[in-house]
């Protein structure tokens, strides 16, 4: 049975949500598991099933494992019921080469699919170790706001890319969306799913299997026209984003209704709770605008695309007023470096008012007159340059050399910083560093500009790492210096760390280990140094616990 964790109630059977408080509902423990006869099977003589991990609308979810790569892969297999006759099977086969053809960062790959001698289909994709959104939500939410925008690029990211290739996702929900934690991206967005997708018909004749009338997805994630039974187009997967993200910025569903019915009579007659008035707080109004829009009963009135809601999303970024995302009215960049979903160069859009949709509002003046550029550079009149120009005084070489050291430390710290910070690092290391007194000063205050706890006990113990090793580098030539040369090492003992760190870096792990060595001294310096790489404190803590018996009293 499932409980509110808001008001604590309990929630009618197969319900998502509350239906008094309308938050999503928690799955209580079960009493008894029930075997699950797949579980120990190796199905199509290659894929070792292990666990049973979800659940969706055409199958179950197991992790398996490739007997001959021996890697992990996520298996769906189809319920018994979709396949009855021979029609459903083509359907499936044909939609499984449909989704096997997206190639996307943000898409979960389909790697294989068939049908086994007793008559099970199934559909093999990338496993992905990480959470789903809809657990992400249950945890954090109301997330902020930069946070819901970085997630919802990616995702728009992905739909755009199937869009693209004439697929349809039907059942975009958080539970269909993964979020995975990699050193680069903290919120790494993976799509799957689209196992259920509608092949979009190309040209006139193009034919489809999909039944008239047939109703395909989740009720409170639905188009009005998905509802109602009718045609859906690629805005229809708009509108269940603004769901989503609708859903990541206040804990509730614009409309909560127990059946279809009801929904479809809520969403044409009732007008939409704006995001703000649910969350409890101000929304910055160009995301709130856009959000209503996508959820406009009229599909006209929807974004037209995948790619131009992206764009006005990252637009809207642009204009964020939350505390934790703005300090003393500097501006943020919300997609950290290494971002697939990341343009080169975004511009603002600003998008005239859709006849019947609700008027944004205004946005509130800047704090100052200079705008705040996305690459966290200032603008000033060339006038004000020309009057305000500092007159810079003559240094001598040990001046220079003192200042050389200092830039090179606040240049390792920015790069550190940037995957957490986006652009506007630079601007903050500067800033930072005019006013601080020693360079651990410097860091401290950094870390406060850090999005999470986590995230500043790691840029701290990194400083402290850095500042403690940062002699050794700046030793002259001539004085041997105290590391260890990456050829000195015994291989068996770089092999063995590798193999270590590889189960939280994976493949980077070569890299990383190759690259660390030549700062440590010994063993046990080596594996704290690895440990700093790791972004999870828990994580960092385990691997310090591999540290060889023999190394851990040198």
């Amino acid at each position: 049975m499932s409980t509110c964790p808001t008001c604590s109630e309990e929630g009618s059977p197969g319900a998502l949500f509350c239906g008094s408080c309308g938050s999503r509902l928690v799955a209580g423990p079960s009493s008894q598991s029930p075997v699950d006869p797949f579980v120990g099977q190796t199905l199509s003589g290659r894929y070792l099933i292990q666990q049973k991990i979800g659940s969706g609308g055409m199958g179950d979810v197991y992790k398996a494992i490739h007997s001959q790569l021996e890697s992990p892969v996520a298996l769906k297999i189809v319920k018994p019921a979709l396949i009855a006759h021979s029609a459903m099977v083509h359907r499936f086969q044909r939609e499984a080469r449909a989704a096997s053809r997206l190639h996307h960062p943000n898409v979960v790959a389909v790697t294989d699919f068939g049908q086994s001698e007793a008559g099970v289909l199934f559909m093999v994709m990338e496993y992905v170790a990480g959470k789903s959104l809809a657990q992400v939500i249950a945890d954090d939410a109301p997330l902020t706001e930069r946070r819901v925008v970085h997630i919802g690029a990616q995702i728009l990211s992905a739909l755009a890319e199937a869009h693209a290739n004439h697929i349809l996702h039907r059942d975009l929900k958080p539970e269909n969306v993964m979020i995975e934690r990699r050193r680069d991206v903290l919120d790494s967005v993976k799509v799957l799913d689209f196992g259920i997708a509608k092949m979009l018909a190309v040209g006139a004749g193009a034919s489809t299997l999909t039944q008239a009338g047939l109703v395909c997805g989740t009720p409170g994630y639905m188009s009005p026209e998905q509802l109602r039974g009718g045609d859906v187009d690629a805005r229809s997967d708009l509108f269940s984003l603004g769901v989503v993200l609708y859903e990541m910025l206040t804990h509730k569903l614009p409309f909560d209704a127990q059946t279809p019915m009801d929904m479809l009579h809520r969403q044409l007659s009732e007008p939409i709770p704006p995001p703000s008035q649910r969350r409890g707080r101000p929304v910055s109004p160009d995301l709130e605008s856009l959000v209503v829009r996508a959820l406009s009963a009229a599909r006209e009135e929807r974004p037209e695309s995948a790619e131009e809601m992206r764009e006005e999303l990252l637009g809207a970024a642009l204009s964020l007023a939350e505390d934790d995302d703005m300090e003393q009215g500097l501006a943020t960049e919300v997609l950290p470096r290494g971002d697939p979903s990341r343009p080169e160069a975004t511009p603002r859009r600003s998008t005239p008012p859709r006849s019947g949709a609700a008027p944004a509002r205004a946005s509130p003046p800047p704090a100052s007159t200079r705008e705040i550029l996305p690459e966290g550079r200032k603008t000033t009149p060339r006038a004000e340059r020309t009057r305000s120009r500092p007159t810079v005084p003559r240094r001598d070489s040990a001046s220079e050399a003192a200042a050389g050291k200092t830039a090179s430390f606040a240049k390792r710290v920015e790069d550190r910083i940037a995957p957490l910070l986006g652009p506007v690092a630079p601007y903050l290391v500067k800033k930072v560093g005019l006013g601080a007194a020693t360079p651990h000063d410097f860091c401290q205050q950094l870390a406060g500009y850090l999005p999470s706890d986590e995230d500043r006990r790691s840029f701290l113990a990194w400083c402290s790492a850095e500042l403690h090793v940062a002699p050794a580098r700046e030793r002259p030539p001539t004085q041997a210096p105290a590391t260890t040369p990456a050829a000195a090492w015994d291989p068996a003992v770089l092999a063995r760390a590798r193999r270590d760190l590889a189960a939280y870096l994976g493949p980077l792990a070569r890299i990383v280990v190759g690259r660390v060595c030549t700062r440590a001294r010994d063993q046990r310096e080596l594996y704290e140094l690895l440990a700093l790489e790791i972004p999870s404190e828990a994580d960092r803590e385990a691997f310090r616990r591999l540290t060889p018996r023999d190394a851990r009293g040198a």
